[in-house]
C-alpha cells in the first residue's frame, strides 16, 4: 500500500492514524480502521474507552478535540501509551488536524510514513518495512 491511499476516514476520533497501524496494513486486511466496523477489530479497539465516548457520540462531533470534555484522562491515557511505546501523539496529531486541517494532517503523515527504500507505507507499530523489510531510519 502505498502513502497516497491514506485516507481521512482512517483518522480515529483520538487522531490515531489507522492507516498506518498493523492491523490495517496486513495481508489480511482484517481491519478497516476505528470508524468501520467492528467485525473484524482487535479487541483492544472494540473496548477502547474513547471509541465508546458518549459526549463524542451524542453530539455527532467526529474528534476528542471538538468535544468540551477535551482532552479527558481517557486520551491522556492513551497518548502517554502511544508516546511511550510508539514515539507518537494522539494529541499532537488532534491539534494538527485541529490547526492545520485534516488534508495538510494527511499529506504529513503521507511524508512520515512512507518507506525510504520502497515507497510503501509503513507501520507505526513496526521498526520494519512490512513490504520491502528494511529497517527504518528514524
Amino acid at each position: 500500500m502505498t502513502p497516497d491511499a491514506l485516507e481521512a476516514s482512517m483518522i480515529a476520533p483520538c487522531g490515531m492514524n489507522c492507516g498506518i497501524c498493523i492491523h490495517f496494513l496486513s495481508e489480511k486486511r482484517s481491519c478497516n480502521g476505528c470508524n468501520g466496523d467492528d467485525s473484524n477489530k482487535p479487541e483492544h479497539c472494540i473496548v477502547c474507552e474513547i471509541k465508546k465516548c458518549t459526549l463524542l457520540n451524542e453530539s455527532g462531533k467526529h474528534f476528542c478535540f471538538e468535544c468540551d470534555e477535551y482532552s479527558c484522562e481517557h486520551l491522556k491515557a492513551q497518548d502517554e501509551h502511544e508516546r511511550n511505546v510508539y514515539g507518537f501523539s494522539l494529541i499532537e496529531n488532534l491539534e494538527s488536524i485541529r490547526d492545520l486541517g485534516i488534508d495538510p494532517f494527511l499529506a504529513t503523515e503521507r511524508d512520515r510514513w512512507r518507506c525510504e527504500e520502497c515507497g510503501g507505507l509503513i507501520s507505526v507499530y513496526s521498526e520494519k518495512c512490512i513490504f520491502c523489510g528494511c529497517i527504518l531510519r528514524y
